[in-house]
């Protein structure tokens, strides 16, 4: 899914070269209005700010954050786990060389649990402020939070 359609649990920005915290802190003013962040923490950013560029540009921002987007690639590897492992068998000897079976089954829980917790913390809210504000629900769906963040 797209991540403007989820909840966001935190945010961490690193600016690197010649950026000014001014400039960070307007786009990050900016940003927060777009997200839907969960309730306990709806000022979930952390900025980092780096003087020395990268190599061949003035400046550069890495974004890492942590939304309810991640449901979907969970819903794939349990998927995937569950078509090699359940239905095939044909590959786990490779793996139950180095890792017991119980391990793979346990990793399995794991990744269902972890699911199961983003399916929860998305639930809080299902309609995000973003499209809440903007009364059209295909709004989220044109705006990228890709797109460079410092102007």
């Amino acid at each position: 899914g797209s991540p403007l359609e989820n909840k966001y649990l935190a945010c961490a920005l690193l600016a690197r070269g010649s950026v000014q915290l001014s400039d960070v802190n307007r786009n990050v003013s900016k940003l927060s209005k777009q997200l839907d962040m969960v309730q306990w923490n709806q000022e979930g950013f952390k900025v980092g700010l780096c003087s020395v560029p990268p190599i061949n540009h003035p400046y550069s921002v890495l974004c890492l954050s942590n939304n309810c987007c991640i449901r979907s690639t969970f819903k794939r590897m349990e998927d995937r786990f569950k078509t090699l492992y359940d239905r095939r068998k044909a590959f786990v000897h490779h793996y139950t060389q180095y890792v017991e079976e119980s391990h793979l089954v346990e990793a399995l829980e794991n990744i269902v649990e972890a699911q199961s917790d983003y399916e929860e913390l998305q639930a809080t809210g299902i309609i995000s402020s973003f499209q809440s504000q903007s009364g059209d629900p295909r709004i989220s769906a044109s705006r990228s939070i890709y797109s460079p963040v410092i102007s």
